[in-house]
């Protein structure tokens, strides 16, 4: 299903990243995964500058709390990355 939704069309069919936002807070772990690489995909590949300056902070970050986790795991960089925005 995410590769389909890789479409900007049938993304939108299925209610755009409200869709995702939502499946972020799964209580499945690997559903709230998978929604996470999602959103780090799109990030990646819409705005690959703005994607490179997030996780510049993302690894200070993980540096500080010396926590390598942060940066192999999209679910913890998604959280990091809306922390960041807040």
């Amino acid at each position: 299903m995410i590769e389909l939704c890789r479409h900007k069309v049938l993304l939108e069919s299925i209610g755009g990243q409200n869709f995702f936002k939502m499946l972020l807070s799964s209580r499945d772990p690997q559903i709230a995964y998978h929604a996470s690489r999602f959103f780090i995909d799109q990030i990646k590949s819409e705005r690959p500058e703005y994607f490179r300056t997030l996780m510049s902070s993302i690894v200070a970050k993980a540096q500080q709390a010396n926590d390598e986790r942060i940066i192999d795991n999209p679910y913890l960089q998604i959280h990091s990355i809306v922390n960041i925005l807040k």
